[in-house]
């Protein structure tokens, strides 16, 4: 045999030799690259309105369906289990945490039996100024006010703490176009005028938006209405909520501001604040929190600092993603959910897993 015949021989043999842990590396470099992922999802409501134009409602009929899939399909854990081992750096592939922002009393009145009848635990954040108080949240009373009425008045000037801003109509209501004085924007609809509104009451201390829709209701001549099927929780109903030992409370500030807009002292009050509120409530303490509205620009590192010193372990946003282990405690993502059909909800909830 030749010098070059063996040598491609001995080639072969070493390549064959070095076949299966060459494969056996690879397979754990490849399965190393993509690392755990876990999902939290975030809900509002489990209602279904007449109109929903925040888009925060899912009815009981989906709800149990996602539910349902939930707990067939996945591993549907508590948040602060969740909490507790990323931590330690730790995500355990496939896992699910339920949670509700606001603290709206269909999430007792029908979410509650709902995650009951599969055993599913979940997380409520509350605002803890609303608790108790027979009204609506206030953009949901914006709603109203702006959406409701049949007829409005030709036009509108709301006094925002430092400016003035004017709309006028033109057309008959329900058809009718909006400008704004100066022209800064183009005309529209009533449902422009809505989110106009909203944006520009969003950032104001909670004092400040309930003078504005004060001055709305006046306005547009809203007489009062029935808020019980609107209003957050009561203190007794959190705690019953919490009956059972498989659902949870945490903290969604006192008045749900856009904590970026206000001073650190005004982070601080709102968190520490809300916080003992709760816990005076519910007898316990409380250890999670979510952030108002959730995106990067509405908290500040500061926020962070101050729910550190608070005592709280995690803080949920609305960062549309899955939970890893090089995820923040304080910077959870959620996947913000639609009233979606179950096959919709299952392609959503598969593409942030995957």
């Amino acid at each position: 045999m030749s010098a070059g015949r063996m040598f491609q021989r001995l080639a072969g043999a070493g390549k064959s030799i070095l076949r299966g842990p060459v494969r056996s590396l690879r397979r754990r470099l490849n399965s190393s690259a993509v690392p755990p992922s876990a999902l939290v999802l975030a809900y509002h409501r489990v209602y279904s309105p007449a109109s929903d134009p925040h888009g925060i409602c899912v009815s009981p009929e989906n709800f149990r369906e996602h539910v349902r899939f939930l707990t067939r399909k996945l591993d549907v854990v508590p948040l602060s289990d969740m909490v507790r081992f990323l931590k330690q750096g730790i995500v355990r592939q496939n896992t699910i945490a339920i949670t509700f922002d606001d603290g709206y009393r269909d999430n007792l009145t029908h979410a509650k039996e709902i995650l009951e009848e599969f055993g599913a635990p979940a997380t409520l954040f509350a605002v803890a100024g609303e608790i108790g108080r027979n009204r609506r949240f206030w953009w949901d009373e914006l709603s109203r006010l702006v959406l409701a009425p049949a007829n409005l008045p030709d036009s509108l000037t709301v006094n925002l703490p430092g400016s003035t801003r004017r709309w006028e109509r033109k057309g008959a209501n329900g058809s009718e176009r909006w400008s704004a004085a100066g022209g800064t924007t183009a005309p529209g609809s009533r449902v422009d005028l809505h989110g106009w509104l909203h944006t520009s009451i969003r950032p104001l201390p909670d004092a400040h938006r309930w003078i504005v829709l004060r001055e709305l209701k006046e306005w547009g001549a809203v007489g009062e209405d029935d808020p019980s099927e609107h209003r957050a929780m009561t203190g007794e109903e959190l705690r019953q909520f919490e009956l059972g030992g498989r659902q949870e409370v945490g903290l969604h500030t006192l008045t749900h501001p856009v904590l970026s807009s206000l001073s650190s002292l005004e982070q601080k009050a709102e968190i520490f604040e809300g916080k003992a509120v709760l816990e005076r409530l519910l007898g316990h303490p409380v250890r999670s929190f979510a952030y108002p509205f959730g995106a990067r620009c509405d908290f500040t590192p500061e926020t962070i600092h101050w729910l550190k010193d608070a005592g709280l372990e995690s803080a949920c946003t609305f960062y549309d993603g899955a939970v890893t282990p090089a995820t923040n405690p304080f910077e959870i993502p959620r996947l913000d959910v639609g009233n979606w059909g179950v096959d919709e909800f299952a392609r959503n909830v598969k593409r942030c897993l995957s």
